[in-house]
């Protein structure tokens, strides 16, 4: 099961926000693509890779970085980074 952080709930919604400034069109699909990647490693939780923090994993929907954690079966969604931005 795939599980969203506050944390990363906003930082969803904050690219979507950003993003509709100029494209809100855009901004609404881009925000489903970053849903439908954070569902997608509930269901393949080992497609990302380690992560920059200890203990974390990443995967990439570029420019966009979604850092999780695997907790049992779970997928944790810690934050989604947008690499332009953020790194």
């Amino acid at each position: 099961m795939m599980k969203l952080t506050p944390i990363a709930v906003e930082d969803i919604e904050n690219i979507r926000a950003w993003i509709a400034k100029d494209r809100p069109l855009v901004a609404a699909k881009i925000k489903r693509r970053l849903l439908v990647a954070c569902r997608r490693l509930g269901k393949f939780p080992e497609i990302g890779h380690a992560g920059v923090e200890p203990g974390t994993r990443e995967w990439s929907s570029p420019p966009w970085v979604i850092v999780y954690v695997l907790r049992g079966q779970d997928v944790i969604v810690l934050e989604v980074l947008d690499s332009r931005r953020n790194r």
